[in-house]
């Protein structure tokens, strides 16, 4: 690991064929000059498949947000393999504020190194299957004023992201978070899609942002009544817990199924 990133803990797991990467970012500024650009180039309705500067998001989104930083609100970051290639061959021949800074180049460097990705030229491809999934320990440890709360964050955050990294790495899991969705009143899913929208989510991520907020253990602004559709939810979590509920903490756990 190079000096930038020396006191991020990088944990490695595995889901079904590949590889499942948890970091923890003490330093939010790193994280944002890190990974902001390749996660928002997918997620953000305003800035996907657009060329833009971390300069020029972090302004656009503190106007939306009283001044508050990305930083300040993000506790977890979610990647998949595809978006470290794409940023790539969408940034590498960008100029000024938007060319790739030194943070990103040396991290997608740190994925090459263990075989990863490989860059060549102006492309780049997935050589191993992996997801890449992100806490803002930060904001984590000052969100509670105690240890058990900030375990509890933690927990609740994890179990989100980790519901993205099942969706795109288990078929049987991101089924049954489709059939979830297809199965919602028009009501609710049109709720849902304005919830989504007010958060910036881009048409292509809705299925699998639904499927994360489903399995957050609690989150009452989210309009969707788990009891009202109580099987496909009790599907999707036993899903989930094959897949991925060995990987979260012991402390810190809430009894989600009592929800």
């Amino acid at each position: 690991m190079t000096q930038y990133f020396r006191r991020v803990r990088w944990e490695e797991k595995r889901i079904e064929n590949a590889q499942l990467f948890i970091l923890r970012f003490p330093n939010p500024s790193l994280m944002v000059l890190t990974l902001l650009r390749i996660s928002e180039f997918k997620e953000c309705s305003v800035h996907a498949g657009t060329i833009f500067s971390n300069t020029r998001y972090r302004t656009w989104f503190r106007s939306g947000h009283n001044g508050y930083d990305y930083d300040d609100f993000v506790v977890g970051m979610n990647l998949p393999d595809a978006n470290f290639t794409n940023f790539f061959e969408a940034f590498v021949q960008a100029r000024g504020r938007n060319r790739i800074n030194r943070f990103e180049r040396t991290f997608l460097a740190v994925l090459e190194e263990r075989g990863l990705i490989q860059l060549q030229g102006n492309r780049a491809s997935v050589r191993q299957k992996f997801y890449v999934v992100v806490l803002n320990e930060f904001l984590i440890g000052n969100a509670a004023e105690d240890e058990e709360g900030q375990l509890a964050i933690e927990y609740a955050t994890l179990r989100h992201e980790l519901s993205h990294a099942a969706y795109y790495l288990s078929t049987e899991y991101r089924e049954a978070v489709q059939k979830a969705w297809d199965g919602l009143d028009p009501q609710t899913r049109n709720n849902v899609m304005l919830f989504l929208a007010e958060k910036h989510y881009t048409r292509d991520v809705i299925v699998d942002e639904f499927g994360a907020y489903l399995m957050e253990p609690y989150d009452s602004h989210f309009p969707v009544d788990k009891e009202q559709y109580a099987e496909a939810v009790h599907r999707m979590t036993q899903l989930y817990s094959e897949c991925v509920a060995n990987l979260l903490p012991e402390a810190g756990r809430i009894p989600y199924d009592a929800k």
